[in-house]
C-alpha cells in the first residue's frame, strides 16, 4: 500500500492499495495451531501476539514454528482468546468463539483496491530491561509489578516516563451496509517498533 499523503501531525498516515480478505464461518474446530499458522500465513517470517485468559504473550514465528520467552512455554488453545500472527504484509487472526473458533487472513499487495489508515498505539510499560538470555527480548514495566515480554531490543531511558515500544495497525475502510457511509472495516497489526528517544 502506498501512501496518499504525507504524515499528519496526529500520526496518522492514508493509505491506497491492494488487500484481499480470506475468512471462515464461526465454530470451525482448530486442533493444532502451529499447523494451522503454517498453512495459512506461510513460511514468511512475522510476529505474534496471543491473548489469554491468564496473560499476554507475544512471540516470534520463524515460518516453521512459534518462538516465545520461553523456551518451554506453548500456547494452549484452551486459554486462548484471540491470536494476531503479523509482518508488514499480512496478518492471520484467529479468535474464540462460544463452540470453536474463527480466522480472518489479509494479505496487502493483492486484491481490491482500498484504503486504510496507518496509526500507532503505544504498548502499555514506560521502563524496559533486558529479558535473561535473550538479547533480542525486553521486559516492559511499571512500578506497579506488572511486566510485558516483546521481542524487541529496548533500552529504558532514564528520566522518560513515556510508553518505549508501539504496534503499528492498519485500519480498512469500506462501506457500511446498513448507514451507506465510510467506516473501518477491519483492523490488522503490521509492525511492533521501538518509539524514538
Amino acid at each position: 500500500m502506498q501512501p496518499v499523503n504525507g504524515q499528519k501531525k496526529n500520526g496518522l498516515q492514508m493509505l491506497q492499495g491492494l488487500s484481499q480478505v480470506e475468512s471462515t464461518p464461526e465454530n470451525w474446530q482448530l486442533s493444532d495451531l502451529e499447523d494451522f499458522i503454517k498453512t495459512k500465513f506461510g513460511a514468511t517470517a512475522g510476529l505474534a501476539v496471543f491473548y489469554l485468559d491468564y496473560a499476554i504473550r507475544f512471540a516470534k514465528w520463524d515460518g516453521q514454528a512459534l518462538k516465545l520467552a520461553e523456551a518451554d512455554e506453548k500456547i494452549e488453545l484452551g486459554f486462548l482468546q484471540l491470536a494476531r500472527i503479523f509482518n508488514q504484509e499480512r496478518e492471520l487472526k484467529i479468535w474464540r468463539g462460544d463452540e470453536g473458533f474463527s480466522y480472518r487472513l489479509r494479505i496487502d499487495g493483492q486484491g481490491e483496491e482500498c484504503y486504510a489508515v496507518e496509526a500507532r498505539q503505544n504498548l502499555w510499560g514506560t521502563r524496559a530491561k533486558p529479558c535473561a538470555g535473550k538479547s533480542d527480548w525486553a521486559i516492559l514495566y511499571e512500578d506497579r509489578g506488572t511486566e510485558l515480554t516483546v521481542p524487541l531490543k529496548v533500552a529504558h531511558i532514564e528520566g522518560r516516563d513515556e510508553p518505549l515500544v508501539f504496534v503499528k495497525t492498519r485500519n480498512y475502510i469500506g462501506k457500511s451496509m446498513a448507514y451507506g457511509q465510510a467506516t473501518y472495516v477491519d483492523c490488522r497489526f503490521v509492525e511492533l517498533g521501538k518509539m524514538k528517544a
